[in-house]
Order: structure tokens, then sequence, then C-alpha cells
């Protein structure tokens, strides 16, 4: 286009020209903000040049990039001069963690006990803790940390020491108390509200008033028996004379020693101090002020400090009594309560080779260092023992032995007892041992040791409990005072033992430190390989370890709560508190249970759930819910607001002998007690394995009709398992076929089920197929998207309500029905219990599980034919359902 034709076509139109000045007052305003953020972070000073940042800036950020060094944020001279004094305020302020102190600095005596007390103020620790939990997986339960299994595959080993060698377990978890009275018969009249004469013995028990034997009781709430179940205990009674430490007793007193579990410890200690009239004392026996620099140390300050001090109470009124009330009242009555948890050392041994061990491990004191008729009666039936068949001597015999120092004999290498063949066997009369008329349970007698140079004097025998001689613990006690001396302080150190080691080839036999200790034995269970028959080994605090490691050193292998479990199983009884429905403990770890599966079964993927309700029909999978199951078998009797309170155990021996009678077809069916639950056992017949939460159910008339016949489990169905028509084809089930059978056997129909294949899904494009997969990806990211939605809600409605008595494990069941079934009818067989403690039994080669049952349920039972189904399998097996008569044993 030439320049006339753009001049004419400017001409013609009009064309809008722009201004070129602005007005800079408006243009500013409206860009105020930005301008100001601009100039803060370029035209900034302070800041490095060529570098833009915000915030607070360190000392090193303030020197250009080529200045910088590592060793400046450590070492401030290497900062310039300049930026030191800045350097030095924003060290001083910073909150950086400190360096962690060496580990030679951590692993010194005193730091490291102060670590140790520090990490028991939640949890505390057994005196083997530490051996243990190199060796054994670790949890936190009744206050103590407890070794559950060991990192080994040692289930199997395990069980084979318990029944051919010797198992050992640390079980002074237990708790111990002592009640000291003048008057023995006014504490047994007392406390016989919490002993019901009905399911387990007294303390009037006969056999265990002379202190020769420990007893197994279970104690209620007072006057609601048969319910408020507490726990089982073991107790023994002991004959004491001497002088309490501020308090004056009777020429003779008696002691009774209640061992309890920690779960129920509170709940008994608050009973005793309530019947008992009893009240808090300001004394204490451990000096609070003391400071321990080194482990021993601290062991001997605290192991003989009352954890719960002093219960003490006159005849009359509820008071702590002072020195100038003693010297006025000379004769006042005194009732004395000591809490004893953590002053002794209680190990459990399991097998048959458990005194054989023992007899390796422990050096008795010789005759010619005993001075006490008493104390060589003790020594000459622990020989007995040894050398005797186990399975001939009762239940809860105690033994009072002095032994020597465990570490000073202990081999340097594990050494299996000796088989005593053709060794002659001592005759030993019972009746004529003395009673438990001892100083053990004094503490200030298990601080001291005894010598060799002190342990020959003559000591005053004068009857009592009969004909037999006892011991006069008064002369006695004013003896030990005058020639004992502290016996952790005092006795030989690990270095002093390693120089004599070192320089002995032989390994000696002889030492100074003399400790008292007690032996109880156990024969008791109701399986056909009795996992609980041993002995009982209870040594003063601060000896626990020595006597541990001398038992490793004697081939005992060590267990922990699994094992046991498993060895109360394999005897027919049930764990405590576990396995217990009825009691405050055993509820409460029920409910543990219930909302660790819970949540389990929660975090899994919502399509790997397994459908308990809609496919298997398993209404409570992760918890038996007793009041419901009692409720729908007896609807007439129990309000539906029944909770687990209104539900109990039968523990009445004689009831429980009529319904065993009743099992049997040999007695009438027992009509009382119809909101009890009935301790069973039921044994596969066939095939099968009944786990924890397994369902005992009834079997039909179809079910009893293949009882005798070798076929596998049945499956769960609606309609039951269908039977032949023919009696001859259920007694002949293996029939051969038929001929037109056998000529069809082999062709292929060719009119088969067709379907039509598409070309296109076939060999999709390529493009299509891309899309597919896109699409298929943003599919699953929405469900994952959903499920972690809808997990989050479902953990949030558990964690605000209870879960077990309410219909919580229906929305983790993932119910679908229309219409609620009852728990009793929830299935196609009905319910009469559960299984709490079930596994293949090593005793008896088969499917063996211990659980409960309504007794209502029991009259449908016919001679103890039953089916036991799993929550996780849908197939009933065959099973024989026997009662247990055996109580809860500590």
């Amino acid at each position: 286009m030439s320049r006339d034709e753009n001049s004419q076509h400017t001409k013609g139109e009009k064309v809008e020209v722009r201004s070129r000045e602005i007005n800079v007052l408006d243009f500013v305003k409206s860009r105020m903000k930005q301008i100001a953020e601009l100039l803060e972070a370029v035209d900034n000073a302070e800041l490095v040049v060529g570098e833009v940042t915000k915030g607070p800036r360190t000392a090193l950020q303030r020197l250009p990039r080529h200045m910088r060094r590592r060793a400046m944020s450590y070492n401030v001279k290497r900062l310039p001069r300049s930026q030191r004094r800045f350097a030095l305020a924003v060290t001083k302020a910073s909150k950086h963690r400190k360096k962690a102190p060496s580990r030679f600095w951590r692993r010194r005596p005193c730091n490291l006990l102060r670590e140790y007390i520090r990490r028991q103020r939640k949890n505390v620790w057994l005196e083997t803790h530490i051996w243990h939990a190199k060796r054994f997986r670790m949890i936190e339960k009744y206050g103590y940390k407890l070794a559950v299994q060991s990192f080994q595959r040692s289930f199997r080993p395990s069980y084979r020491d318990s029944v051919r060698h010797c198992a050992v377990q640390d079980i002074s978890f237990l708790n111990c108390f002592q009640i000291t009275v003048e008057d023995r018969q006014w504490l047994i009249s007392t406390l016989s509200v919490l002993f019901p004469p009905s399911a387990s013995p007294t303390l009037a028990y006969k056999t265990s008033l002379n202190g020769t034997f420990e007893i197994s009781s279970l104690l209620y709430e007072p006057g609601e028996y048969p319910r408020g179940f507490i726990g089982p205990v073991r107790f023994m009674w002991c004959k004491k004379k001497y002088l309490f430490s501020n308090i004056y007793c009777s020429d003779t007193s008696y002691s009774l020693l209640v061992w309890s579990h920690p779960s129920t410890s509170g709940s008994i200690l608050k009973h005793f101090t309530e019947l008992l009239n009893l009240s808090r004392s300001g004394n204490s026996t451990s000096d609070e002020n003391s400071s321990a620099k080194f482990v021993s140390r601290w062991n001997s300050r605290t192991c003989f400090s009352y954890k719960d001090a002093l219960y003490i109470a006159d005849s009359g009124k509820c008071s702590v009594i002072t020195d100038e009330e003693i010297s006025l009242h000379p004769r006042l009555v005194i009732t004395q309560l000591l809490d004893l948890r953590e002053q002794f050392v209680r190990i459990r041994m399991y097998g048959p080779k458990s005194m054989a061990v023992l007899e390796e491990v422990l050096h008795v004191v010789d005759e010619t260092d005993i001075g006490s008729e008493w104390m060589n009666a003790f020594r000459h039936l622990f020989f007995c023992l040894f050398y005797g068949d186990f399975g001939e001597f009762p239940n809860g015999l105690v033994l009072y032995l002095l032994v020597s120092d465990p570490r000073v004999s202990r081999p340097a290498r594990k050494c299996k007892p000796t088989e005593k063949r053709g060794v002659r066997r001592f005759p030993f009369d019972l009746e004529a041992l003395p009673g438990s008329v001892i100083d053990f349970w004094d503490a200030e007698k298990r601080k001291s040791v005894y010598t060799l140079q002190h342990l020959n004097y003559n000591c005053v025998m004068e009857p009592a409990y009969g004909n037999y001689p006892t011991a006069n613990i008064t002369d006695l006690c004013d003896r030990f005072k005058k020639t004992t001396y502290p016996v952790l302080e005092s006795r030989i150190s690990v270095e002093e033992l390693q120089k004599r080691r070192s320089n002995n080839l032989a390994t000696g036999s002889i030492s100074s430190c003399k400790i008292p200790i007690l032996l109880v034995t156990r024969n008791m269970g109701s399986g056909t390989t009795k996992t609980s028959t041993g002995v009982d080994l209870v040594v003063p605090a601060g000896f626990g370890l020595d006597f541990w490691l001398a038992l490793q050193y004697g081939t005992a292998r060590a267990v922990g709560l699994r094992d046991q479990k498993f060895f109360g199983f394999e005897s027919g009884l049930f764990h405590f508190p576990s396995d217990v429905p009825d009691c405050d403990s055993g509820i409460k770890e029920m409910k543990e249970d219930h909302r660790q599966l819970s949540h389990k079964y929660l975090s899994r993927p919502y399509n790997r759930r397994v459908q308990f309700r809609s496919t298997l029909f398993v209404k409570y999978p992760f918890s038996f819910a007793w009041p419901v199951l009692v409720r729908d078998w007896n609807e007439n009797e129990i309000s539906k607001t029944s909770n687990s309170k209104s539900v109990y155990v039968l523990r009445d021996r004689k009831c429980l002998d009529a319904v065993d009678k009743w099992i049997r077809g040999k007695a009438a069916v027992l009509d009382a007690h119809s909101c009890s639950l009935v301790p069973v056992q039921v044994e596969a017949k066939k095939r099968g394995r009944p786990l924890r939460y397994c369902l005992i159910c009834i079997p039909t008339e179809d079910d009893l009709y293949l009882w005798d016949i070798p076929s596998n489990a049945i499956s769960e169905n609606t309609e039951g398992c269908k039977r032949a028509q023919n009696p001859e084809e259920t007694n002949n089930p293996f029939k051969a076929m038929s001929s037109e059978a056998d000529g069809e056997k082999g062709f292929i129909e060719l009119s088969g089920n067709e379907k039509l294949v598409s070309l296109n899904e076939m060999f999709p494009d390529k493009e299509i197929l891309k899309i597919r997969k896109k699409n298929a990806l943003k599919r699953r990211r929405r469900q994952r998207a959903k499920l972690a939605k809808r997990q989050k809600f479902e953990n949030q409605e558990l964690s605000t309500k209870d879960g077990e008595e309410t219909s919580r494990e229906i929305r983790v069941a993932t119910s679908t029905s229309a219409v609620e079934k009852s728990y009793r009818e929830s299935c196609s067989r009905s319910i009469i219990g559960r299984i709490v403690r079930g596994e293949y039994s090593f005793s008896s080669a088969k499917g063996r599980g211990i659980g409960y049952c309504s007794l209502l349920s029991l009259k449908n039972v016919r001679n103890g034919k039953v089916l036991f189904r799993n929550t996780t399998s849908k197939y009933y097996h065959f099973g024989k359902l026997s009662i247990l008569s055996e109580p809860v044993i500590l």
C-alpha cells in the first residue's frame, strides 16, 4: 500500500490514539501494597547483595554465599567479628536439642540407677526384668512389666519340659498380705463372710491350721454369694512368738499370709481394712531420705519398705496406736495388717523334675551347722521329696529351708540333674512335721544373714500343735539380734566372687551367707498330663536374680504368660483373670481384648474384612456377651436391662456334681441357679480345633444321625444337614457308581453354556485402553478416599461407645439383615455357650477347649453331644461336652 492510500484511509476512519501520560498518584495508590512488599524484599539494607528472602534470618544466612562455611554452624569463631555478637545471641536463644551424653556416662551405676527408677514410674519392674527384656517380649500388665513369650520358637519345647523336665516362671507380681492377731478364732469368724464354704476351703480348713499347708481359696463380696466374685487367693497360717517393732503382743500370736493377684489386691485390701476396722499407720520401715548410689543398695533400701505401710487397730476403735497408748494399756489387743507386695520373689516351677533341679541348685545347710530340730525336720522332708515320687505328696505342702548363696555353688556351664537310681527312699511322718512357726515373714529377720559361727546354739523347745515340738521363736529372735548383720550390703560382691572362681579349679560351695527360703508343692489339675504339677520357690527380695540364674544353669526353661496360660489349659484350669467372666478384673480384661480386636478389624480394608454377620452369622465375634446369652435362654427371670453383674459362674461343688450326673444321664436336672454359667470342657470327637470365642451349639436330629459316620464337618446353612432317605445309603456312604454313570464318565457335552465375546474387547484400541486405565485409577482413588472417611468415622464411634453391651459388633460385622435375630438363634444351630480358652491339646492329641454354657441350655444336651464352630469358619465339628469342677486357682 502506498503512502497516499494510507493517508486516505486514515482520513476516512477515526483512529483512537492512546495517551502518552498517566496520573502517577492514582497509579501508585492502586498498587501501593505490591510496591511495599517489593521494597521490603529488595531494598533491604540488611540483606546480602543478590539475595532475596523473607522471615527471620540466621547469622550464617547474613553472609554472602562465597563466605559461608559448614564449621560456622557450631563454631562462632569461624564467623566474621562483625557477626559474632549477633550469632552468640541467636545461639543462646535457640531451642535445639542438646547433644546426648556419652554411653559411658549413661552406663555409670548412679546414672543407670536414676534411669531405671525413672522408667519404673508407671510400671514396676521385677528383679529379673533386665534378664527377661533381652530374651522375651515384654508387655505392660497389672501395673508391671511382664514377659509374654520368648523370642525363640519355644512353644513345643516349653510344653515338653513342663511334662518331662522343668519349666520356670517368675510370678513375683503376686501380692502378699500379712494379718497378725492374738485370737485366731476371732479372725476366722470376722473374715468368714469373704470365704463361702460351698465354693472353696475356708480359713478354718483343718489341714491349714497347723501352718504346714498353703491352701487355695476363692473370695466373694460380703453377702453377695454366688455373685460378687473377687478372685482366687492362697493363704497360710503361721504361729509367731516375738515382739513387734513398737507394738506389744501376747506370748502367742497368729499370722495369716494371703497371696493375691495384683488386679484384685486393691479390692482385697479394702475389704480387710473394713472388716477388721483398721486404719493407716504413720509408721514406716524404710528410710525415704537415704540416697542410693548403686543398684544393690537401692534394692536393700526399698525391698523391705512396706508399700501401703502399716494398718493397725484395737479391739474397739479405729485409730493409730502410739507408744504412749501402749504404755498406758500394756495388754491392748492388737490387729496388724502389713502389705508385703514386692517383699518376696516367687518363682513357679512346672514339671516332674522340679525337685531334682532344686536339689542341684540349692545347697541346704548341713545338720552339724543347724542347732534346731525343726530345721532338720524340714531338711529331712526335702530329701524325701527328691528321692520319692512327686505325685505321692499332697498339694500345698510348705517347707522351710536354710540354703547357701546360690552364686557360690553355681556351675560354670549348664548341666542336667543326675538320675538318683537305686537310692533308698527315706521314710517320713507328715503329721510330725513342724508348723510354720518361723521368722521368715519378719522383715527384720529377712534383712539378716545367718553365719556358720553363730548357728550352733541350743534352741529352746516346747510342745505346741499337738505332740511334735516347735521352736521358741522369742529365744531365736533375741539371739539373731546379737549375731546377724544385713544380707544385701554385706554379702560377697560379684568382683570377689569372680576372683574366687578364677583361683579355684573346682566350684566352691562354702559361703558365710545363708538365705531362708520357702518351698510350696503343687499337685493338682484335671488334665491327663498335669502340667500344673511343680514347686513354688519363695525367697526374700534382693536375691531373686541370684536364684533365677542358678535355675537357668540347672537347665530349667524360662517361660512367660503365654506358656502359663497353655499349661493351665492342658491341666483343665481357667486362667485368672482373662478366662473369668464374673469378676471386675476379668470383665475389664475382656473389654480390653474386644477393643484391640475391633481396632485391628477396622484397620483392614473393607473388602478384606471377614463378613461375620452376613456370611458366617456370628453376632458377637470379639466378645462373649454372657448376659445376652443367659437372657435369651431365660427370658422370664432376667430383665432385659441386666448387666454383667447379674450373671455369675456356678462354683458350688455339690451343684456341679449334680449337673455332671445330669449330663451323663445319672441324675435329675438342676432347677436352681438359672442365671448361672457352668464351666465346661469340649473335646473334639473327630476333627476341628476350638479357639477363643468359639461357638458351642446344640446339634439337630440330622446332626445326631451322623454322629458315628466318618464324615467331614457340617457346613453352616439354614436348612441344616441333608440326610439320605434310605438308611442303607447312610450306612454305606461310599457306594459304587451305577453303570450309566460309568458310561458317561469323561464325556464332555458339546452344547455347553456359550458366551459371545466382542473383538473390540479382545483387541482394544490403545487410546481407548489408556482412557480406561485412567478412569479405573480415578475410581480406585475415590473408593480409597471413601473408605478412609468411613473408617475414620467408625474409629471415632468405637472410641465413644463401650462396644460390648451395645450393637457395635453388628456394625463391625457389616450387618445388612432386615430382621434382627436373637443371640441364641443367630446361626442355624442354637448357641448354648462359648469357648474362652482353646487349642490343639498335646496331651490328648486332639482339639480341646474350656468355656462356659448357660445352665438352662444344658437341658437340651444329650449325653454331652454338642457342635462347635469357630467365628472365622462356616463348618461345625462334633465334640464331647463335660463339666469342669476344678476351681480357679492362683
